[in-house]
């Protein structure tokens, strides 16, 4: 199943490239077709398996599969239980403040923000998150 879910990253990757420059009517074309693979890849995610989200936890770790991932999770409903840890480890992780929220959004929406706190605390030790700042860019996208 990984060959799928890595067509389906370079996919989404494809459409999200900028090409040049497009039209109003041709960037509402790519924005449908982003919206429909996103949903699919929402639609067909495992449940909460482990061994069947393997992509999903190992892609969190690379450049830029995570940034799939973030915009799977971020319709799918609710978030497999397996990925809050590795959602929230790519955001503590992650330099840019403002894409950290694509991480804890989804995880907030599935398990609530006291969880969430509770999460990131828990993982504040994980290696390279105090050089990131992560904890305090984390913690503001949780209400």
């Amino acid at each position: 199943m990984s060959d799928n879910w890595n067509q389906l990253a370079v996919q989404y990757f494809h459409l999200i490239s900028p090409t040049g420059e497009l039209s109003e009517a041709e960037v509402h074309i790519r924005n449908m077709a982003v919206r429909d693979l996103i949903g699919r890849a929402a639609a067909s995610l495992p449940k909460d398996n482990p061994i069947a989200l393997s992509w999903f936890i190992d892609a969190l770790q690379r450049d830029p599969d995570r940034l799939f991932v973030a915009q799977v999770m971020s319709v799918a409903n609710p978030v497999p239980r397996c990925l809050l840890d590795p959602l929230l480890i790519a955001a503590l992780l992650e330099p840019n403040p403002s894409a950290s929220r694509a991480f804890v959004a989804p995880c907030v929406r599935s398990f609530g923000g006291p969880e969430v706190v509770t999460r990131i605390a828990a993982l504040a030790g994980h290696p390279g998150v105090a050089e990131h700042g992560g904890v305090n860019k984390a913690m503001y996208w949780v209400p």
